[in-house]
């Protein structure tokens, strides 16, 4: 996992040959101004999901973790708190091939970090997390899938 601001996203482009195109992205682009939909960023390597989701509380929210992709995430509108447990301290659960996600309803997970508007978080395979914590009701954020 990474966390840090938007500011020095370019200083992690070395750690996956795709996360330049996230970084080329970020300056072409203003994620606030963008209305809710899925972008091509490079065909099916790449892309970015901008939604407004509601926000949960930590009971409610579900670690998820995924295999072909990693997941760097974007608050936008509030600040958004995110559990996190590595995958290998969790109990064994299904895997949707299709959606590329297992979930954990109610495990809670072993740590929380918070991003402002400024930051973002990246969650790799072996980073099971639980997004959209948050007291406002509604949170606006962008969820980039980079193809591992």
């Amino acid at each position: 996992m990474i966390i840090d601001t938007l500011a020095h996203f370019e200083d992690y482009v070395k750690m996956h040959p795709l996360f330049d195109e996230v970084a080329k992205f970020l300056r072409n682009n203003r994620l606030a101004e963008m209305p809710e939909g899925i972008y091509p960023v490079k065909g099916d390597d790449v892309t970015v999901n901008v939604q407004i989701q509601n926000g949960k509380t930590r009971d409610e929210a579900s670690l998820e973790a995924h295999r072909r992709m990693i997941d760097i995430q974007v608050p936008i509108s509030t600040d958004e708190t995110y559990g996190v447990s590595p995958l290998e301290s969790l109990p064994e659960t299904d895997f949707d091939e299709e959606r590329d996600c297992s979930l954990w309803h109610g495990t809670a997970a072993e740590n929380y970090v918070t991003c402002t508007p400024d930051m973002f978080v990246v969650f790799f395979p072996q980073d099971a997390h639980a997004p959209l914590i948050t007291p406002a009701a509604k949170l606006k954020k962008a969820v980039f899938k980079v193809k591992v």
